[in-house]
């Protein structure tokens, strides 16, 4: 027949205490620390990535602003070849009315000597005309 054996209902009475007595004192300890760990991983990595969305939101603000402002330089650089241009044509504009109006006095200046000359001419040659009719009028 069987005899009762004393050593397995110990064995596992000192298996199951020991099993309770790590549970205790190491399973649970170490799996509430693995717990806080991952707690504080999923944290990090939040904050982590709302750091992130920060930092992107800043760069497209920096890029939209970096483009709207050289937008404005190249604006501004248009307006100011734009207005330069427009004062170089005026310059040119005046220059020219006044190289007309220049010539203008020239020609003028140039007609009125010109009139003086011939007036001159005609009372020289009116003289000269009244001295040949005198010499001729002596001669005869």
């Amino acid at each position: 027949m069987i005899n009762p054996d004393w050593t397995l209902p110990v064995a596992s009475l000192i298996f199951l205490i020991t099993l309770f007595a790590l549970n205790k004192l190491l399973f649970q300890p170490l799996l509430k620390i693995l717990d806080i760990r991952r707690e504080r991983t999923i944290e990090m990595r939040q904050k982590a990535q709302k750091e992130l969305e920060y930092q992107q939101a800043l760069l497209e603000e920096y890029t939209s602003r970096i483009k709207q402002e050289k937008q404005a330089g190249y604006r501004l650089a248009d307006s100011l070849r734009a207005a330069a241009l427009q004062e170089r044509q005026q310059a040119m504009a005046q220059a020219r009315t006044d190289a007309e109006q220049v010539l203008k006095q020239a020609k003028d200046e140039i007609r009125a000597e010109a009139e003086k000359a011939r007036h001159r001419l005609q009372q020289e040659s009116e003289e000269v005309a009244v001295l040949i009719t005198a010499r001729i009028l002596q001669r005869s």
